[in-house]
């Protein structure tokens, strides 16, 4: 194992010791600084605390200019802050492809966040780097290090694409209010996803925009053209919203957002990245409704959605509706790829020779 350390930010730990430089920077402050530091909870210490943990080297090399029982206390709360947040670090992780087929000889690196003394009553953040390698069973694990933070920087084996969500997971050793402490199992690994690629080809990709009526007015979209169809087409999307008129800014109110597949059917898809169709689960619509006491509401909707169009087609598109407008329509956006083979393979190569932009009716 490979361990580099790189240097990314520089923080001052905790926030309370930010604000007792700015007030000791004040002049003619000290009575009052004193009165206020030992009724705040952030510095609290005993006397036999601060004499053991702060000694005279430390007060001749601390940044900090106030009396040196004041400054023993920073210190003392700074170095106790950056030791309770390095934890034991451990992780067990198990690298799957689309299908959950364990891959082997995936190089995993791990980032993980862990906190030193810069000087006596300072703290600098840095980021150890750790390179694995998945075994036959698609297994890797971390231990013997301490830290705060781990994340998952890379993924990488030829042939293969990181799922964007395992890259966006963080894993807190360090209870500290801003999220629920992590506790590894080494029985039951992280599942990290990557995508198995099958080589791209050559798909009909379209971008349609279309504004949509607050009443329930249907709107056809063939997706092989690119365009809004009077007739035929592949998608019915209706947007109803109570009340239909609303004030610029105003907030819960329902709405309900309803795509019907007129010949074939729909799978919302919370895959990263969409490559390979379902060959099967497809329904013939999917509704999208939101509640006005919604504790999530929002007035925007982005989704990735599987089709299965007329001719037994597939592909992939990604739906965007803003329902927010004080207006008589909202913008209404999509983006779809369909392969006109009738294969379920959807990657698509952006610098294929020309955007196929049509194809002829199966």
């Amino acid at each position: 194992m490979k361990k580099r350390t790189t240097i990314v930010l520089l923080v001052v730990l905790p926030m309370v010791v930010i604000l007792l430089w700015w007030r000791l920077r004040q002049p003619n402050r000290e009575p009052e600084i004193a009165q206020k530091s030992s009724a705040s909870p952030g510095i609290v210490q005993t006397e036999a605390v601060v004499k053991d943990s702060v000694s005279s080297e430390d007060l001749a090399r601390s940044p900090w200019n106030a009396p040196d029982d004041y400054q023993r206390r920073v210190i003392a709360t700074v170095r106790d802050a950056a030791q309770k947040a390095n934890q034991p670090v451990e992780f067990y992780g198990r690298v799957v492809d689309q299908d959950g087929n364990p891959i082997p000889g995936v190089k995993v690196k791990l980032s993980v966040r862990w906190t030193h003394e810069l000087l006596p009553g300072t703290a600098k953040d840095e980021f150890n780097s750790f390179e694995l390698t998945t075994g036959a069973d698609g297994l890797f694990f971390l231990s013997n290090t301490k830290g705060s933070l781990l994340s998952v920087a890379v993924l990488e084996k030829e042939g293969y694409e990181a799922s964007p969500a395992a890259m966006r997971q963080s894993y807190w050793y360090w209870a500290s209010g801003l999220a629920k402490k992590y506790t590894p199992d080494a029985r039951h690994p992280e599942i990290l996803h990557m995508w198995k690629k099958a080589g791209a080809e050559k798909l009909v990709r379209n971008g349609i925009a279309s504004p949509l009526r607050y009443d329930g007015t249907p709107t056809t979209l063939d997706l092989l053209n690119g365009n809004v169809a009077a007739t035929g087409g592949d998608l019915r999307v209706t947007l109803t919203r109570n009340p239909q008129r609303i004030d610029y800014g105003q907030r819960n109110y329902a709405w309900t957002l309803v795509v019907e597949a007129l010949n074939g059917g729909l799978i919302k898809s919370n895959d990263e990245p969409m490559y390979r169709a379902p060959a099967n689960g497809y329904q013939p619509k999917l509704v999208v409704h939101m509640a006005a006491n919604d504790p999530k509401w929002t007035d925007e909707q982005s989704f990735g959605l599987y089709v299965k169009l007329r001719g037994n087609l597939y592909g992939r598109a990604e739906l965007k509706a803003l329902v927010g407008s004080d207006r008589a329509t909202t913008p209404f956006y999509l983006t779809s790829y369909i392969n006109p083979t009738g294969s379920r393979n959807l990657e698509y190569n952006p610098l294929q020779d020309g955007v196929q932009s049509s194809v002829k009716q199966p």
